[in-house]
């Protein structure tokens, strides 16, 4: 069986999710379900809003999804209020990467689009987009925690979420500022 956890916004992902689940904000379901959502078996839902399950039950069904069999209304909110166990990702802006990767306690997984790896890196980072991650899950480095960036912290917490349910447990996200990376470097604070 696969839960599917689709947060109102990138924003709400934050709060959590399923032990073992992904997680990719509402508006991200057409992109990252073939993605996150590993072949065969019954999807249930937990949305944070009940009237967001038409849309993303539309959604999955469009793509070529079986309709999901069940949902968790009120979303990661009512799991958390039942006592239940949830997977959290540390959240870090850009600064604190830098400042993580000159301590050296930290690889960089890079999601972004090619267009944007090429306009600016960081320096060592492994590049992987999104899309990609499911099947180059054994290039993710596993020596030190990794820390994971795109251009504005949403792919990176889809990306996350995704390690995490592969068995990472030392995976941050950078939560934005990815867009700000310059060839080479990560900014440094203002």
């Amino acid at each position: 069986m696969r839960w599917c956890s689709t947060p109102a916004s990138p924003r709400r992902s934050t709060a959590g999710t399923l032990p073992g689940r992904s997680s990719w904000a509402r508006v991200g379901v057409p992109t990252w379900a073939g993605t996150v959502l590993p072949d065969g078996g019954e999807i249930l839902l937990v949305v944070d809003r009940s009237s967001d399950l038409e849309t993303v039950t539309w959604e999955l069904l469009r793509i070529g999804y079986p309709a999901p069999i069940g949902w968790l209304a009120d979303g990661i909110s009512a799991w958390r209020m039942a006592a239940r166990a949830v997977d959290t990702t540390l959240q870090i802006t850009v600064h604190e990467l830098k400042n993580r990767r000159d301590r050296g306690e930290v690889q960089v997984l890079d999601v972004r689009q090619p267009g944007e790896w090429a306009r600016g890196q960081v320096e060592g980072a492994t590049f992987i987009t999104g899309a990609e991650l499911p099947d180059r899950l054994g290039e993710v480095p596993d020596t030190t925690p990794v820390a994971v960036v795109c251009g504005s912290g949403f792919r990176s917490s889809v990306a996350a979420s995704l390690l995490r349910r592969y068995g990472r447990s030392e995976v941050i996200n950078v939560a934005g500022g990815g867009d700000r990376l310059e060839p080479g470097r990560l900014p440094d604070p203002q």
